[in-house]
C-alpha cells in the first residue's frame, strides 16, 4: 500500500512486479528443498539469465537516453502519438534483447 499511495499507478506496477518475483522466488526453492526430483536447477538459471538480459537491457535503454530522445522525436499530445511513441520504445527494446539473443547463441551455446 505504501507504494501504491506514494507513487500511484507506477508504485501499483512496482508492488505487483516485486510481489510475483518473490512468490516466483519462494515457489523455486521450496520445490528445490522438497521436491528434488524435478530437476529445479535447470529453471533457476533460465530465470537467472532472463533477468541479467532484463538489467542490461534496462541500463543500456537509460543511460543511452534513448527514452528521451524518442520523445522529441515523437512530440505532441493525444492518444495516437502515445501509442507511436509506445510502440517505437517497444521496438528498441525487443531489437536489443534480439541482439543480447544472438551473442549469448554465438558466445555461450553449447555444442
Amino acid at each position: 500500500m505504501i507504494l501504491v499511495k506514494s507513487l500511484g499507478t507506477v508504485g501499483l506496477a512496482i508492488s505487483s512486479s516485486v510481489a510475483i518475483n518473490l512468490h516466483l522466488l519462494l515457489s523455486l526453492v521450496v520445490l528445490q528443498f522438497y521436491r528434488t526430483g524435478l530437476g529445479v536447477g535447470g529453471y533457476i538459471a533460465v530465470i537467472t539469465r532472463a533477468y541479467v538480459m532484463a538489467l542490461a537491457a534496462w541500463l543500456v535503454y537509460s543511460l543511452a537516453g534513448i527514452g528521451p530522445a524518442l520523445e522529441q522525436v515523437f512530440a505532441g499530445t493525444g492518444v495516437p502519438v502515445t501509442m507511436l511513441l509506445g510502440a517505437a520504445k517497444f521496438a528498441v527494446i525487443v531489437a536489443f534483447y534480439a541482439l543480447q539473443v544472438l551473442v549469448w547463441l554465438r558466445f555461450f551455446r553449447k555444442s
